[in-house]
């Protein structure tokens, strides 16, 4: 088994989506109307600072063009130079880190998926990513506030959820620290709750994946370590088998601006 391919997840959830598209559409009489681009909404589920605003702004630096794929993103200019300051700042050792999403403040980036023609790029789908605070999956809201109650509307909305885990946590768990242990377990069942009933495709993304290096010198090891570390909860688990059961589950692991594959759903599901 090959554990390792260069991807995006934005190029993971395409294709899962374009699957879903295809088969709604098989099952419809009359065809597609060919002036109609698709547009559908993404979520990502994570604590807050397990790096969803990083691997935002990675996913983007690293499909703004087609390289050796058959598509690439395009996104408004403003949204552009947002999403290239953060990274920048990021991986520039002198630069500060950037401030992280206020808890009140959800944001929407709109990405257009682009393909060549003979005759000019075209835009096949149009992708919605919710950009939020973590701190709204799991803290109460002040009176007044609508906050929390948009994201869950978007989050049963969407047609695509990310769960984002904290690799972090997973090192300080696999290596007995029982504050990371805890902290890793509050991020998982969170998924849990916020995705169990969910129908969407999801993909897993392990982010901070160098702190994990030290885990073993085999890649291959490696990451059967940090599988088994999350399969230990029962929980997680069990989102696993529910949705392995019923449609196509990936995990994938983040460095920045680069996504690995994880395990595929044979895997996650073995146990």
């Amino acid at each position: 088994m090959s554990v390792l391919f260069a991807a995006a997840i934005l190029g993971v959830v395409v294709v899962v989506i374009f699957r879903r598209l295809r088969a709604r559409r098989d099952r419809q009489d009359a065809g597609p109307d060919p002036m109609h681009v698709p547009t559908l909404d993404v979520v990502t589920i994570g604590m807050q600072g397990c790096g969803k605003t990083i691997l935002l702004a990675g996913t983007y630096r690293a499909m703004q063009t087609p390289s050796n794929r058959d598509f690439y993103l395009r996104a408004p200019y403003d949204q552009v130079i947002e999403l290239g300051s953060w990274y920048h700042d990021v991986a520039t050792p002198d630069s500060g880190w950037p401030a992280g999403t206020r808890k009140s403040e959800l944001r929407e980036f709109r990405f257009d998926v682009m393909t060549r023609t003979a005759s000019a790029p075209e835009t096949v789908l149009r992708l919605n990513y919710l950009e939020y605070a973590g701190e709204l999956l799991t803290e109460r809201q002040e009176p007044g506030s609508t906050a929390q109650g948009r994201l869950f509307d978007a989050v049963d909305g969407a047609d695509a959820l990310i769960g984002l885990i904290d690799g972090l946590r997973v090192r300080q768990a696999y290596h007995g620290d029982g504050r990371g242990a805890a902290l890793l377990q509050r991020s998982l069942d969170t998924l849990v709750s916020t995705m169990f009933a969910s129908t969407s495709p999801i993909t897993f993304v392990v982010t901070k994946w160098d702190l994990l290096d030290d885990l073993h010198p085999d890649q291959d090891v490696r990451l059967r370590l940090v599988r088994d570390t999350l399969m230990e909860s029962p929980g997680f688990r069990d989102l696993v088998r529910e949705h392995s059961a019923r449609r196509v589950i990936r995990a994938l692991h983040h460095r920045i601006g680069v996504l690995e594959a994880l395990f595929p759903s044979s895997v996650l599901g073995d146990r």
